[in-house]
C-alpha cells in the first residue's frame, strides 16, 4: 500500500462513520516509517484490535470522542471545540 492509498483508506473511514480528520498526513508519514502494517494504530501497535477503522477504534472515537492516535474525531466533538 502507497501513502496516497493509505489516505485515502483513513478518508474513506472518516466518511464512512461521518468522522473528522487530523493530522492526516503526520500520521500517514509516521505509520510508514514506524510500522510493519501501516494500517495497525500508531500509538498502539501491539495491540491487534486497534488498527485505523476496526470496531475498537470506532468505538473509541464515538465513545472519547476521537480514536486512540486522535486521528479520527466524531464531528460533534471537533464542532464543540470549534465554536
Amino acid at each position: 500500500m502507497e501513502k496516497d492509498e493509505l489516505k485515502n483508506y483513513i478518508e474513506q473511514i472518516a466518511v464512512e462513520n461521518n468522522f473528522t480528520l487530523k493530522n492526516v498526513d503526520k500520521i500517514v508519514n509516521a505509520k510508514f516509517l514506524i510500522l510493519d502494517d501501516v494500517k495497525k494504530c500508531p500509538c498502539d501497535a501491539t495491540n491487534p484490535e486497534r488498527y485505523c477503522g476496526s470496531p475498537k477504534c470506532i468505538e473509541d472515537t464515538i465513545k472519547d470522542g476521537h480514536c486512540h492516535c486522535n486521528l479520527f474525531w466524531s464531528k460533534s466533538v471537533d464542532n464543540a471545540d470549534n465554536e
